[in-house]
C-alpha cells in the first residue's frame, strides 16, 4: 500500500509537468494560424486530459494516503505505549506523566506529519524537476543545464542553512512537550491547587513556562523565515534571468512562443518547487527533532526487564497461603510476627 501510494503521487506530479508541455503545444498551435486548427483542437484535448488525469490521480493518493497514514499512526501508538509500560516505576516518577502521554500522541502525529510531507512536499517538486530537465533539453540543452546547475546549489545551500537551525527546532520540541505535561498534570491535579488556594501561583508559574516556549517557538519560526527571505531572492533572480534569455532566444527566431510559455511556466514551478522543498526540508527537521526527543526518553532501554529466555509464570489456579510469617527492618523494627493467611484460589 505504502508503493502505491507514492505512485499515485509521482504520476500525478508527472502529469503536472506534461499539463505545461500541453500548453506549448496548444500556444504554438494558434501562432500557426487558421491552417493549424487540427493541431490546436488535438492540443487542448490533450491538455484537458491532463488536468483531468492529474486531479484523480492527486484525489486517489489523497484517499490511499488517509488509509495508510492513519493506520501507521495507531500502530505507533500502541507499539511504544507497550514498550512505555514496561518501564519500572521510578521511570515515572521521574518524568511527568502528563508530558509523558503528551509525547506519545505527539509521536503518532509527528510521523504523519513526516510522511504527508515526503510524500506530498518532497516528491512533487523532484519529480517536477526531472521532468522539467526533459522538457527543457528539448528547448535548448544550454537553458536544462544553467537551471539544474543554480536549483541544484539553491536547495544545498538551504537544506544546509536550514540544518543550521535544527538545535532551535529541536528546543522547541522539548519545551513544547515539556509545558504541555505540566498543564496536563495541573489540570488533573486542579482540586488540590484549589485546596491550597494555589490558583493565582499556578497560574504564575504556567505563564512563565508559557513564556519560555513561546520565545523558543518565536526563535524556531524566525530562522524558517530567514531561509525563506534567501530562497525569494534567489527565485526573483534566476526567473528574470530565464525569462529574459527565453524571449532573446525567440527574437533571434531559435524558439517558438510555446517554447516561451513552458520556460517561464516551468521556471516559476522549479523555483516555486525548491522553495517548497527546502521549507519541507526545514519542516522535517522540527519533526525529526520531536521524534528524536521523545524516543530518547519513552524508547530508552527498561531498568528492569525479564530475561529473553524467561517462561511466563502458568496460572494453576492455586490458593496463596502465608504461615507463621514475620517481616522487620535491618535496624531491629519488627513489622508483624507470625502472620498466618489463607487466600483461596480465584478470591481476590
Amino acid at each position: 500500500m505504502h508503493l502505491g501510494f507514492l505512485s499515485l503521487v509521482v504520476i500525478a506530479a508527472a502529469c503536472a509537468v506534461a499539463v505545461q508541455y500541453g500548453m506549448k503545444l496548444l500556444v504554438d498551435g494558434m501562432a500557426g494560424g487558421p491552417a493549424a486548427r487540427e493541431e490546436v483542437w488535438n492540443a487542448l484535448a490533450l491538455f484537458i486530459g491532463l488536468i483531468a488525469a492529474e486531479n484523480i490521480l492527486w484525489r486517489l493518493s489523497g484517499w490511499m494516503g488517509c488509509r495508510t497514514i492513519v493506520a501507521a499512526g495507531v500502530d505507533i501508538r500502541v507499539h511504544v505505549f507497550d514498550h512505555l509500560s514496561g518501564h519500572s516505576q521510578r521511570f515515572f516518577g521521574q518524568h511527568l506523566t502528563g508530558a509523558l502521554g503528551s509525547r506519545l500522541t505527539g509521536l503518532a502525529g509527528a510521523f504523519g506529519a513526516v510522511t504527508s510531507t515526503l510524500s506530498w512536499s518532497v516528491a512533487p517538486p523532484i519529480t517536477d524537476f526531472i521532468g522539467a530537465m526533459v522538457i527543457f533539453s528539448t528547448v535548448d540543452w544550454r537553458m536544462a543545464v544553467a537551471l539544474a546547475v543554480v536549483v541544484a546549489f539553491l536547495a544545498v545551500g538551504l537544506i544546509l542553512f536550514a540544518v543550521r537551525g535544527r538545535p532551535l527546532h529541536r528546543q522547541y520540541a522539548e519545551q513544547g512537550a515539556y509545558v504541555n505535561g505540566e498543564l496536563v498534570d495541573t489540570v488533573s491535579n486542579s482540586w488540590t491547587v484549589k485546596i491550597f488556594s494555589a490558583r493565582a501561583r499556578e497560574r504564575a508559574r504556567l505563564g512563565a513556562k508559557f513564556g519560555v516556549e513561546a520565545d523558543a517557538q518565536r526563535k524556531s519560526w524566525m530562522y524558517v523565515e530567514k531561509t525563506r527571505v534567501l530562497h525569494d531572492i534567489f527565485l526573483t533572480l534566476m526567473s528574470g534571468a530565464m525569462l529574459t534569455w527565453a524571449v532573446y532566444e525567440w527574437t533571434r527566431g531559435t524558439i517558438s512562443p510555446g517554447d516561451v510559455v513552458v520556460v517561464s511556466a516551468l521556471t516559476f514551478r522549479i523555483l516555486h518547487g525548491s522553495r517548497d522543498l527546502t521549507l519541507a526540508l526545514a519542516g522535517l527537521t522540527e519533526h525529526f527533532g520531536f521524534i528524536t526527543d521523545t524516543l530518547q526518553v519513552i524508547g530508552q532501554p527498561h531498568e528492569v526487564a525479564d530475561k529473553v529466555s524467561a517462561r511466563v509464570i502458568a496460572d494453576a489456579r492455586g490458593g496463596i497461603e502465608f504461615q507463621n510469617v514475620s517481616f522487620g527492618y535491618a535496624d531491629g523494627r519488627r513489622v508483624f510476627d507470625n502472620l498466618s493467611l489463607k487466600i483461596p484460589a480465584g478470591q481476590r
